[in-house]
Order: C-alpha cells, then sequence, then structure tokens
C-alpha cells in the first residue's frame, strides 16, 4: 500500500511536510500550496497559509471555502501518517493530537432535533474531546437557524 502510495503521490506531484514533533506556540502550522486531492494540480487553485490560533473564514457561497477546509485536513491527517499530501514543497505540519472535520448538519427528527440543536451537541461533544494540540474544523456551524 505503501509503494502504491508513493507511486500516485509522485505521478500526482506531491510532496512530503515536514512534521514538526513538539507544538510550540511559536512555529504555526505552514501550509504552501495546498489543493484539493481530488482534483488535478493544474485545474486547482493552491493556498498558502500559516494556522497559527483561531480563524473564522468568511466568504460568498461557492467560493471554496469547505474544499479549502476538506484539503487542509486530508494534508494534515496524510502528514501525520508520514505520506506524501497535496502540497508544496516547504510545507510543516504539527503533528496534531486528534482532527475534527464537522460538516453541516439538518433536522433529526427521529430525536427531535433541531438542525440547530443538532449543530449544538456536535459541538458539545467536539469540545469535550479536543485540546491545544488539535486540529478542528467546523463547516457551516448556524446554517439550520
Amino acid at each position: 500500500a505503501a509503494f502504491h502510495h508513493a507511486l500516485k503521490a509522485n505521478q500526482k506531484n506531491w510532496n512530503m511536510a515536514t512534521v514538526i514533533e513538539s507544538h510550540d506556540e511559536n512555529t504555526p502550522a505552514h501550509f504552501v500550496d495546498v489543493w484539493p486531492y481530488w482534483m488535478d494540480q493544474s485545474q486547482a487553485v493552491a493556498n498558502s497559509f500559516d494556522l497559527d490560533g483561531l480563524f473564522l473564514l468568511t466568504a460568498p457561497n461557492m467560493s471554496g471555502k469547505s474544499t479549502l477546509m476538506r484539503s487542509t485536513a486530508a494534508a494534515a491527517l496524510l502528514t501525520a501518517c508520514g505520506l506524501c499530501a497535496p502540497l508544496g514543497a516547504g510545507s510543516s505540519i504539527p503533528r496534531f493530537d486528534t482532527l475534527f472535520l464537522r460538516g453541516a448538519s439538518a433536522d433529526v427528527p427521529a430525536e427531535n432535533k433541531s438542525a440547530f440543536g443538532a449543530e449544538m451537541g456536535d459541538i458539545a461533544a467536539l469540545m469535550r474531546c479536543c485540546g491545544s494540540d488539535s486540529l478542528i474544523f467546523v463547516d457551516e456551524l448556524g446554517r439550520g437557524t
């Protein structure tokens, strides 16, 4: 499986990020040219950024917010596993102890929950489980209101 991953990653121009083993608060995660793993690099818009703290990502509908979050989560997970990821050379990513990606929710009539109630339950569970070394993405919070 590792050979197959390396072969495909080489064909797709994926790279290995440097793993930052200790969570020094002065060293942010540095993502260089992250692109969606399901797209060819030539067809995607690559994004470079540093993750250091809490970010609120806002933009118009269909502008790529969810795609950026999923791509970043995939790159962080692949890097933590010691695998190549769809990002540029020069990326450095801490080894996060947990990774959470929470998407949009809908009403759950069987549990007598509105979409907002389901969202708040998800966030409460997430807050109980995350720590200072967690990477957390919350997409579409409050959409059900």
